[in-house]
């Protein structure tokens, strides 16, 4: 080769497309919004148990929820 074949050979223009990993970008996108789902899922499922379980603690003592905090709060203190 000569002189001229390689500099044409070094300076010539190659396009080269990189993939940007959109697939892996867009399944990732997808897992976190599977996963938050499911996290606000749970956590209205948790928030239920604990509403239900208040109602049911205000339901045996009769009184509301007045009676209810004078109890905890007894309970608490030991008085």
């Amino acid at each position: 080769m000569n002189a001229t074949a390689i500099s044409k050979q070094l300076m010539s223009k190659t396009r080269v497309h990189l993939d940007s990993g959109s697939d892996v970008i867009e399944s990732m996108d997808e897992v976190t919004r599977m996963t938050l789902s499911v996290m606000i899922g749970i956590s209205g499922l948790v928030g239920a148990w604990a509403s239900a379980c208040l109602v049911g603690a205000m339901l045996q003592l009769g009184n509301g929820p007045l009676q209810l905090a004078q109890t905890w709060f007894s309970t608490l203190t030991g008085l």
